[in-house]
């Protein structure tokens, strides 16, 4: 699949932890065989510094991960008008505020496909947003 594809947290956790060695290969492998370009959020960045930590990964490690992240994805900002439109969605849809911030942020930046683990799978959001469980 080619296109802007934004990564939830949770896939990006699976690809740097061996915890779920199944989980870890599909994640791993989304990002060695697609010519997709893959977009996230600050948000993101934060939510998997928070999240290896709590696996006991030592903040250097976890550091030198964000980096390598930031090399296969897009970092795009959460600003105010993220927030808004996350108000907006939340509301509309029922997610939580975390998970309306993530689709907020793939709507502002232009993406059609939103990897996740946490929503429901093969949901169109707005008619141009499409939620994709790559692990299931």
């Amino acid at each position: 699949m080619s296109g802007r594809i934004f990564i939830d947290t949770n896939i990006l956790v699976y690809a740097y932890t061996i915890g779920d060695m199944e989980k870890h290969e599909v994640a791993k492998r989304i990002f060695q065989t697609s010519s997709s370009c893959f977009v996230i959020s600050t948000q993101v960045l934060s939510e998997v510094y928070v999240t290896l930590a709590k696996y006991g990964i030592e903040h250097d490690k976890i550091a030198a991960t964000i980096f390598e992240i930031k090399t296969l994805c897009e970092v795009k900002p959460v600003t105010s008008e993220t927030v808004n439109r996350a108000l907006e969605i939340k509301a509309r849809y029922r997610y939580s505020y975390w998970d309306s911030l993530i689709l907020s942020s793939a709507f502002e930046n232009t993406c059609s496909l939103l990897y996740s683990e946490d929503m429901d799978d093969g949901q169109i959001i707005e008619n141009t947003l499409i939620i994709a469980n790559p692990l299931k």
